[in-house]
């Protein structure tokens, strides 16, 4: 199968589409912004074709606008919007619709490229021209994160209210204390944390696709992932069943890559990923 961004990419699109399974989520909003509008619109008869309701927008001004006017769920954002950066749409977007998802798309993979949307608080990282299947993966990887994260304030607002139905003060009680006064309780922080546990295995998981994406080979993002989480290296070295000579050349390896001096300044990137 054919990947879209190609010479041929009109007819391989009506073949990839052709009677897909109709998608229908209550998020089921697109905002597609690029400046190659036939790109903008292949894409587009990909999505549609799957139930998402797409919009598109050619450039900066345009893109701030139908954000405010449809509020979407998820954002596919080029790196290159003519003479704009879709990097600055990413912090503007923050402010306008914080919940919303970027996914920013480029022609240009540079090893910082993907390291800058990992910073700039990109959600996933796709590289044209792509396989139709990858985008639809990336839209579901951020419809979970979206549904994982609704359940949990869902039923940590339900926590509190039962706390409060039992005249308990949560914030000053201790876990345990809580628990053995509600079975109610107990069940609803076993659910948070196993969202919590999957929201972070897949921020986990997307960490070591920008890095590697960004040039890191599969160890030393192993070795990235663990560093904020670990401060002992020798605990990290037995973890990952390597030297504490070797996880240092990694190290190493890893600052120069990346173009940063010090653990602090990768663990102060990963530290701003959502």
């Amino acid at each position: 199968m054919d990947r879209i961004g190609n010479n041929k990419e009109e007819k391989d699109l009506l073949k990839t589409v052709m009677d897909p399974p109709r998608r229908k989520f209550k998020e089921n909003k697109i905002i597609i912004i690029e400046d190659d509008v036939d790109f903008a619109n292949s894409l587009k008869v990909v999505l549609d074709n799957y139930g998402y309701d797409v919009f598109i927008a050619v450039d900066r001004a345009e893109a701030i606008e139908r954000v405010k006017e449809v509020q979407p769920h998820i954002a596919f954002v080029d790196v290159r919007l003519g003479r704009a950066s879709g990097f600055s749409l990413l912090a503007e977007f923050k402010d306008l619709y914080p919940n919303m998802l970027c996914v920013i798309i480029t022609a240009y993979p540079e090893k910082n490229t993907a390291l800058r949307a990992l910073e700039e608080g990109a959600y996933d990282f796709l590289i044209k021209p792509f396989h139709p299947l990858e985008i639809l993966s990336a839209i579901d990887r951020c419809l979970e994160k979206i549904q994982l994260e609704k359940q949990s304030s869902a039923l940590e607002a339900a926590l509190m209210d039962a706390c409060k139905i039992l005249g308990l003060d949560i914030k000053n009680l201790p876990v345990q204390s809580v628990i053995d006064q509600s079975p109610e309780a107990k069940e609803s922080l076993e659910e948070i944390k196993k969202i919590n546990q999957h929201l972070n295995n897949d921020k986990n998981q997307r960490i070591g696709n920008f890095l590697e994406k960004g040039g890191l080979t599969k160890r030393e993002c192993q070795i990235a992932i663990e560093l904020p989480q670990e401060y002992d290296l020798e605990k990290i070295a037995q973890k990952l069943n390597i030297s504490i000579h070797t996880l240092r050349t990694h190290l190493k390896k890893i600052y120069k890559k990346l173009k940063i001096n010090s653990r602090k300044d990768l663990i102060n990137i990963l530290n701003r990923i959502p």
